[in-house]
């Protein structure tokens, strides 16, 4: 896998590079400022209207931000790594 990665790479030409290198960084930089977004709109959720809702709406929103969390944290790490 490493050599097949080093072959691919030595391909690129040194502009390709540094496209790459920017491609990535953006992806990565854009999945963080989702993640830290979402983290907000949950946090202010769970003080504005925590007292509010249902166990049963606490438990779904809970669900939802903690599988979409774990999704963005795939994405970010197999952008980075690939």
């Amino acid at each position: 896998m490493e050599a097949e990665r080093v072959e691919f790479y030595s391909e690129l030409t040194r502009y390709e590079l540094i496209d790459l290198f920017y491609t990535v960084n953006g992806n990565v930089t854009d999945n963080i400022t989702v993640l830290i977004t979402t983290l907000f709109a949950y946090l202010a959720l769970a003080y504005i209207a925590g007292k509010k809702l249902s166990k049963f709406q606490v438990i779904s929103i809970a669900t939802i931000y903690c599988k979409s969390s774990d999704d963005l944290g795939h994405i970010a790490s197999r952008t980075k790594g690939d």
